[in-house]
């Protein structure tokens, strides 16, 4: 899990370096992507625009401390939207 955190904020870092704002990027993901992308935003030394997750959870919960340079807010349903 921690290998994966390294290499998103490793391909974070690529996007700085190519001149891209950290404050224009998103990272998303859904399911365990969404778990690495939660971990990622939540432990990034730099600030981010946004962390977009679809059912996912935040691993390392008890180990992770939120940061308060800027504001966290999570948002989540649950309820079920059916498409027939």
């Amino acid at each position: 899990m921690l290998q994966a955190v390294h290499s998103i904020n490793q391909l974070v870092s690529a996007e700085v370096d190519a001149g891209i704002d950290s404050e224009h990027i998103i990272v998303a993901g859904f399911s365990q992507g969404g778990a690495m992308c939660l971990l990622v935003g939540l432990s990034s030394e730099r600030k981010l625009a946004g962390i977009a997750v679809l059912s996912g959870w935040l691993p390392l919960r008890h180990k992770i401390k939120a940061v308060g340079c800027y504001p966290v807010s999570i948002e989540w349903s649950s309820s079920v939207t059916r498409i027939l």
